[in-house]
């Protein structure tokens, strides 16, 4: 009998051969249903790095605003 441990070594050298590479994510729980439609569409997981970084722009951009106000 296998164990767990050894189906998952075969099953990462398997994807590895071919030419995958694993990642993790972290997500905001509301996302998790955008990120697994984006995973099987190689153009929404394109439409949603555009929306992310856009977003993470204005994040920035409002932090940036913030600390200037702070230091006045």
């Amino acid at each position: 009998m296998t164990t767990a441990r050894d189906r998952m070594r075969r099953f990462m050298a398997r994807m590895r051969e071919r030419g995958l590479k694993r990642i993790q994510l972290w997500v905001r729980p509301e996302d998790v249903p955008k990120i697994r439609e984006a995973a099987r569409q190689p153009a929404a997981l394109a439409r949603l790095r555009k929306e992310v970084r856009e977003e993470l722009r204005a994040e920035s951009g409002d932090a940036t605003e913030n600390e200037g106000e702070a230091g006045r």
